[in-house]
């Protein structure tokens, strides 16, 4: 989140790899929009700009939790999908 947030607001520290240019942006980016949509929506409050990363985050484990189980469930019926979305 600190490189989206540096994309977004203009500020902020970046460790070497980025300096370096030897990491993607793509992860970074989908942090700053939200930090973007926050910052339209006047929302970019310091405590909201730490959790909505953290909440994003969440929803894409959840939504990838989700889809692992219905895989399972396809291959190899519900009882194996339950201990997948278990593990």
């Amino acid at each position: 989140p600190e490189v989206a947030h540096k994309m977004v607001f203009g500020y902020g520290e970046l460790t070497w790899e980025w300096e370096e240019g030897i990491r993607g942006c793509l992860h970074p980016l989908i942090f700053a929009a939200l930090y973007k949509v926050l910052a339209l929506l006047h929302l970019d409050l310091p405590v909201v700009t730490v959790y909505a990363p953290r909440l994003l985050q969440a929803v894409f484990a959840a939504i990838t939790d989700l889809f692992v189980y219905k895989l399972a469930d396809r291959m190899f019926g519900g009882r194996v999908a339950k201990w997948a979305l278990f593990c």
